[in-house]
C-alpha cells in the first residue's frame, strides 16, 4: 500500500497543524524523542520537519505534502504548489509589534520551540563595522519585544548576511580592534614529549608543561576557568596530537567539575 508522506511543521505551527487535522477527523499524536508522529490513517505517514526545510523536501519528493509558512517557500524558492493558505500558529494569534524593517533586511521569521522564541533574520548587505552593530541591536530588540508580548523565553537569534563589506577608511580601526581584543599568543615550540600537570589553585585552573623528566618547566599559567585554559593550550600548542587535545579536554572538564563542586581534583 502506498502511503502519503506528510510533513508536519516542527515548532510554532505544530499544534495548529494537529488541531487542523483533528477538525478534519484525523488524530495525530507526537511521540517522545521521535520525529514520526502517529496518525489514525494507514494511508498517511507523518514526519516532523523544520518549517524552513519543508519546501525543499516536498520539491525534491522526499515528502508528498507538508505545511509551513509562505515566507519559507519564498525564502527557499521551492518549486511547490500551494493548495491552501489557512494555517495560523501561535504567533499569528497574538498581538505583535508593527515594525518597519530596514531596506537591507530581506526577512525576519520566528519559531517557538519548547516555550522559547527563536529568531532568524536575512540581511541583503551591510557594512560589518559601522552598520552591523546598529542593525543587529534593532533586530534583537524586535526579537525581545515579541518574546515579551507572547510571554515566551527569549532564544537565540541567527543572522544571515548575503554580502558583508568593509569600507577602506575603516580598515585601520578594524585592525586596532582585532589587535586589542583578539590577539593570539605566539605558539610554544618545545619538546613534544612533555608532561602536562593540572590543578585547582584556589578556584583558578592552573597548568604547567614539563619536560619528560620533570626537570624543566616549559610553561606555567593560571586561568579564571578551565575553558580558558583549554582554549589557550589549543591556541598556543599547534603541535599537539588529537589524542593530546582529547586528554586536555577531559582533564579540563574534570577540573571544572571539581571547582564547581568544591571537590578534590585528581588528575587522571
Amino acid at each position: 500500500m502506498t502511503q502519503l508522506k506528510l510533513g508536519i511543521p516542527k515548532g510554532s505551527l505544530e499544534a495548529a497543524t494537529v488541531d487542523l487535522f483533528a477538525q478534519a477527523g484525523w488524530t495525530i499524536r507526537s511521540r517522545a524523542r521521535n520525529y514520526f508522529p502517529s496518525i489514525d490513517d494507514d494511508e498517511i505517514a507523518c514526519s516532523l520537519v523544520r518549517s524552513q526545510e519543508m519546501g525543499p523536501y516536498v520539491a525534491s519528493g522526499t515528502m508528498d505534502a507538508g505545511l509551513c509558512g509562505i515566507d519559507w517557500i519564498r525564502e527557499t524558492e521551492a518549486d511547490v504548489e500551494m493548495v491552501c493558505d489557512r494555517l495560523k500558529g501561535r504567533l499569528a494569534e497574538q498581538s505583535v509589534p508593527a515594525v518597519q524593517l530596514s531596506p537591507n533586511t530581506l526577512s525576519a521569521s520566528f519559531d517557538v520551540v519548547d516555550g522559547t522564541l527563536f529568531g532568524s533574520f536575512v540581511i541583503r548587505s551591510i557594512d560589518v563595522f559601522s552598520d552591523w552593530p546598529l542593525e543587529a541591536m534593532a533586530l534583537s530588540r524586535l526579537h525581545g519585544e515579541i518574546a515579551d508580548r507572547l510571554g515566551l523565553e527569549l532564544g537565540a537569534a541567527t543572522f544571515v548576511i548575503h554580502s558583508a563589506r568593509l569600507h577602506e577608511s575603516d580598515w585601520a580601526r578594524t585592525e586596532r580592534v582585532l589587535a586589542e581584543n583578539f590577539r593570539r599568543p605566539l605558539p610554544l615550540q618545545v619538546d613534544h614529549s612533555g608532561v602536562f600537570l593540572f590543578g585547582n589553585d584556589g578556584g583558578q585552573a592552573r597548568a604547567m608543561l614539563l619536560d619528560h623528566d620533570a626537570a624543566t618547566i616549559y610553561w606555567e599559567d593560571a586561568f579564571d576557568t578551565p575553558e580558558q585554559l583549554s582554549w589557550y593550550i589549543v591556541d598556543t600548542m599547534p603541535w599537539l596530537l588529537p589524542q593530546h587535545i582529547r586528554y586536555v579536554g577531559q582533564e579540563c572538564s574534570t577540573l571544572k567539575r571539581a571547582i564547581q563542586e568544591g571537590a578534590c581534583y585528581e588528575q587522571g
